[in-house]
C-alpha cells in the first residue's frame, strides 16, 4: 500500500510539473505576441526602447528565447536607425550580441542574415564617410546570403534592395539598380505566409513605400 501511494505521489508530481511547464510556455507565447504587436506599432525611440526591454525580459525568464532574441535584435537595430550618431554603436553592439546567440541556436537562417545585413547598414549611419565601404560590403554579403538561404523570403530581397539603393552608382548602386530588388520583394510578400504568428512578418509596407520613393527618384532624372 505504501509503495502504491508513493507511486501515485510521483505520478502526481510529474503531471503537475507538465501542467505548470505548459502553462508557462503558453503564457510566454501570449506575452510574445503582445510584445510583437507593440513593436509593430512603435514609432518613437521611447516606444522602441520599451519593446526591447520587453523581449529582454522574456529572454531572462527563459520564455520563447529564440523568438525573443530575434525581436530584441530587431528592436536594437530600429533604435540605432533613429538614434544620434554618437549613440548608434551602443545599440548595434547589443544587436550583434543577440544575433550571434541566435545564430548559434538557429544557424543558416535567412531571417537572421537579414538582421545582420540591417545591423551593418545601421553601423554606416554613425559615420557614412568612413564606414560606407566596410559595412556596405558587409550588408551586401549578408543580404546575398539571406537570399541564398531562402529565395522566397521577402525580407531578404527587401534588405538587398536597401543595400543596393544606398551603394554608390559606380558600384552598381542607386535607384536604377535597386528598383528590381524592391519589385522582387513585393512579389514575394504577396506569396509569403509565416509559419507561425510569432515568426517574422514585417517589411511589406516598408518595401512599398521605398519602391515608390525609388521610382520617384528615377522619374525625376
Amino acid at each position: 500500500m505504501h509503495l502504491q501511494a508513493h507511486k501515485r505521489s510521483i505520478v502526481y508530481c510529474i503531471v503537475l510539473s507538465i501542467v505548470f511547464a505548459t502553462s508557462v510556455f503558453a503564457q510566454g507565447g501570449m506575452q510574445l505576441r503582445r510584445y510583437i504587436t507593440d513593436l509593430d506599432s512603435a514609432k518613437t525611440l521611447d516606444e522602441l526602447k520599451k519593446s526591447e526591454k520587453n523581449f529582454v525580459k522574456l529572454i531572462t525568464e527563459g520564455k520563447k528565447v529564440r523568438e525573443s532574441y530575434y525581436y530584441a535584435a530587431l528592436s536594437n537595430i530600429l533604435i540605432a536607425f533613429k538614434s544620434e550618431p554618437n549613440d548608434i554603436d551602443e545599440y548595434c553592439v547589443k544587436a550583434d550580441a543577440f544575433l550571434k546567440k541566435l545564430d548559434s541556436i538557429s544557424p543558416n537562417n535567412s531571417e537572421i542574415m537579414v538582421l545582420f545585413a540591417m545591423n551593418s547598414a545601421a553601423k554606416i549611419t554613425a559615420d557614412p564617410v568612413k564606414r560606407s565601404a566596410k559595412f556596405g560590403a558587409s550588408a551586401n554579403k549578408y543580404s546575398e546570403r539571406a537570399i541564398m538561404l531562402n529565395g522566397n523570403n521577402p525580407r531578404a530581397h527587401l534588405i538587398k534592395a536597401r543595400t543596393v539603393m544606398s551603394a554608390p552608382p559606380k558600384l552598381g548602386g542607386g535607384p536604377k539598380f535597386a528598383v528590381k530588388h524592391y519589385e522582387k520583394a513585393i512579389e514575394k510578400f504577396k506569396e509569403f505566409e509565416p509559419l507561425a504568428e510569432t515568426e517574422p512578418n514585417w517589411g511589406e509596407a516598408m518595401a512599398k513605400r521605398e519602391l515608390k520613393d525609388c521610382k520617384s527618384k528615377l522619374s525625376a532624372k
